[in-house]
């Protein structure tokens, strides 16, 4: 019976002292998303604190690609999204693949959907980083369906949206 005592006892105080599971569950994440009109800039905030100020100047439906080895859209159209990302302090990291379209429907499509990669529009968004001060523009060619988009949306390095443009 002692033993048996012993066992719960300790059992009770090994699960208090653990606490509740809940205490060391993950933060969620803390991205802000900021909602604007095509054309207007909006702050943002990259994973590891650099801002910049981003803006999607337009959005404009391709029938084919350029170039060579551009392969008709898959999807149905490409949707050409130029780009403006001025850096407002540290170095805030830029990617084609931060930037996606999402369909009336509600599906999301990037660069990897279709036949995007081979749609040849230029110039592209640099992969890189835009130190403070200093900026970049480019377009990002994504295979969507056809006609306007619901959003753009633009995700920091760990795939949180970040920022949201609208028609």
């Amino acid at each position: 019976m002692r033993k048996a005592i012993a066992v719960v006892a300790l059992v009770l105080a090994g699960a208090t002292a653990c606490g509740s599971l809940d205490d060391h569950a993950a933060a969620p994440s803390q991205a802000a998303n900021t909602v604007a009109k095509f054309g207007q800039p909006i702050k943002v905030t990259g994973s590891q604190g650099a801002t910049a100020e981003a803006t999607v100047l337009t959005v404009t439906a391709q029938a084919k690609g350029q170039g060579d080895i551009a392969e008709a859209p898959a999807n149905g159209q490409y949707s050409v999204i130029d780009v403006q990302i001025k850096g407002t302090g540290g170095s805030f990291p830029t990617n084609p693949l931060y930037l996606h379209y999402q369909a009336a429907d509600g599906k999301t499509y990037d660069q990897n959907a279709g036949n995007a990669m081979t749609a040849g529009f230029s110039p592209e968004l640099p992969v890189g980083s835009v130190p403070s001060g200093q900026s970049a523009r480019g377009v990002v060619a994504i295979d969507t369906p056809a006609g306007q988009p619901k959003s753009i949306q633009l995700t920091n390095e760990l795939g949180d949206v970040i920022a949201t443009w609208q028609p």
